[in-house]
Order: C-alpha cells, then sequence, then structure tokens
C-alpha cells in the first residue's frame, strides 16, 4: 500500500469514527439506492447485513423504490431518501435478506430472471 493511499483510509476511517461522513452525505439532500448481491455466508454474514441496516435507517429514511420514483416525477424535493435494491435473485435474498428486512420493518426491491 502507497503511503498516498494509507493517509487516504487513515482520513476515511477518521471521517467514518467521528460521524463526519454521515452529516456530510446527509447533508447532501438525495435520494440514494443501494444494490445488495449475495447475503448470508463467509462474505457477507446476515449479522454484518443487519448491522449495516440498522446503521443506514439511524441515518436515512429507507423508502421504496416506487416511492423514490413518485417524488422524482412529481419533483417534490428529496430529503435523505435510500432504497434497497437486490437485483440477482439470489436465493439467500429471500432465505436471509427478507427475514432480516421484514424483522426489521423495511422496504426493499428484489428484481430476477424467470427461465
Amino acid at each position: 500500500m502507497s503511503f498516498k493511499s494509507l493517509i487516504a483510509n487513515g482520513v476515511h476511517q477518521m471521517a467514518l469514527l467521528t460521524g463526519y461522513s454521515v452529516m456530510r452525505a446527509r447533508a447532501i439532500r438525495a435520494g440514494r439506492i443501494i444494490m445488495f448481491h449475495g447475503v448470508g455466508g463467509p462474505d457477507y454474514p446476515e449479522t454484518e447485513f443487519e448491522s449495516h441496516l440498522r446503521f443506514l435507517s439511524q441515518h436515512f429514511s429507507i423508502t421504496s423504490l416506487g416511492a423514490l420514483a413518485d417524488k422524482l416525477r412529481d419533483k417534490v424535493p428529496l430529503t435523505n431518501e435510500l432504497v434497497l435494491t437486490f437485483d440477482d435473485g439470489l436465493r439467500n435474498n429471500f432465505t436471509c435478506a427478507y427475514p432480516v428486512l421484514k424483522r426489521m420493518n423495511l422496504t426493499a426491491t428484489f428484481s430476477f430472471v424467470l427461465p
């Protein structure tokens, strides 16, 4: 790792720890869409996913893709809307992610292709 990337990583970590990153993101009134893929398993454990959702729901307004599209269509000013999407139609989206979302009473958009 280069010295420059080491410094950049340190600054990024400090911004996260102090809450500056969230404060800066919330100052930009915009809609955001986060795309998830696999949930559960060693690469992205369900507990980590739930922790991320808890963080996001504390700092942003989790909404549906349709509700965000309606606001954009109607030219309603955006605040801090955040849409959660799952685009691969993986089984773990329904066996792991959906139960967590349901338990936390959060909405998300799932897309998949039927054979």
